[in-house]
């Protein structure tokens, strides 16, 4: 079944979370493509229980209900796909050649302008609706970024010297959500798959891996239908990382 464009559209002034929010109201039976926007969150949140700056309409924090007839161990693809939507939108909006860093953020020229948040709801049925979070940090803001983040996230404005509209973006990502999706229940997850390795900045590097109480480099491969990094131990062992489980980054040494 295909679906058309996103028509409810929620616009907040403030809220704890546009994840949570949306959340709420996916529980009490939201229809598919309900989209909740907010000027500001109190309580934004990454992935791993990182807070989320967003502090005011300077960026885009939006959250987008999806009820995918999909297994829940599919759900973190979703991530993903999301991904390559903002990072399209983002090359539309400004020009800017964005790209991937597994498993949910969306870089330009190393810094970090995007992250997303996927969280699900699963039932005696299954997975019942996924809600996916995104943020975009889109103008410059009228205090800096916090100076924990300040050395790796960076504003589009910062990077392409003009400001960038936020209802524009916005639609130019639910456009964009909307024909991947549509193409992920057609067709699979087999052409999405081979965008996001054209633009992910990780495959082929090496990278070093932190979870489960033990640190060790791999080498990236690619992305699986299930939104895992596929990679190689130093050992020549082929392994598969889950977002929920690991910590990535590039390793200073690797290429």
């Amino acid at each position: 079944m295909r679906h058309e464009k996103p028509g409810n559209v929620i616009w907040l002034k403030e809220t704890d979370s546009t994840n949570a929010e949306l959340k709420r109201l996916a529980a009490a039976g939201a229809p598919e493509w309900t989209v909740v926007v907010a000027d500001r969150q109190t309580s934004g949140r990454g992935r791993l229980g990182k807070s989320w700056h967003s502090s005011g309409p300077w960026g885009l924090w939006v959250s987008i209900l999806l009820r995918p007839d999909i297994g829940p161990e599919r759900a973190p693809f979703f991530s993903i796909l999301a991904a390559v939507a903002v990072a399209d939108a983002i090359k539309l909006s400004t020009g800017l050649d964005a790209g991937i860093k597994w498993p949910n953020d969306v870089e330009v020229a190393g810094s970090k302008v995007s992250g997303i948040l996927p969280e699900s709801g699963i039932g005696p049925s299954g997975l019942e609706w996924l809600v996916i979070g995104i943020g975009v940090n889109l103008n410059d803001p009228p205090d800096p970024l916090p100076e924990e983040i300040r050395d790796r996230a960076a504003t589009l404005e910062a990077l392409c010297g003009s400001k960038t509209d936020r209802s524009s973006l916005l639609d130019m990502v639910l456009d964009g959500m909307r024909k991947l999706y549509n193409l992920y229940i057609e067709e699979g997850a087999g052409s999405i798959l081979e965008r996001a390795g054209k633009l992910s900045t990780v495959i082929g590097k090496k990278l070093s891996v932190t979870g489960h109480g033990e640190a060790f480099e791999v080498t990236a491969l690619g992305m699986d239908e299930f939104g895992a990094l596929l990679v190689e131990e130093a050992a020549g062992r082929t392994r598969r990382l889950l977002s929920g489980e690991v910590s990535v980054r590039r390793s200073r040494n690797g290429r």
